[in-house]
């Protein structure tokens, strides 16, 4: 059942993956060098695949599933008001392609 769960876990993160780097690298745009950006999102992505299910695991092991359930709501609510400020790009023009809009 475990390697069950693991694999489904990998076969999700790396049908979303290519996506969320695709993104990243529409943001970054043709004109400048986007593999400092890229290696720090994947970066960080690896280090939250990683340090995720341990924490929410030694959460629900020491309190309970309920309290392991609030952190992970939490932290999604805590990085989505982050990113609400965010959301529009706001580089220089000369730096953005010339057909990227934002949008």
């Amino acid at each position: 059942m475990l390697i069950t769960l693991i694999v489904g876990m990998g076969a999700g993160a790396a049908l979303i993956t290519p996506s969320l780097q695709a993104s990243v690298a529409d943001v970054i745009g043709g004109k400048r060098d986007g593999a400092p950006v890229l290696a720090t999102f994947q970066m960080h992505s690896d280090f939250g695949m990683i340090l995720g299910p341990l924490l929410a695991g030694a959460v629900a092991d020491t309190w309970g599933f309920t309290p392991a359930f609030i952190l992970c709501g939490g932290l999604l609510l805590a990085a989505s008001l982050t990113w609400l400020p965010f959301r529009t790009p706001r580089w220089p023009r000369e730096l953005a392609d010339e057909n990227y809009t934002g949008k």
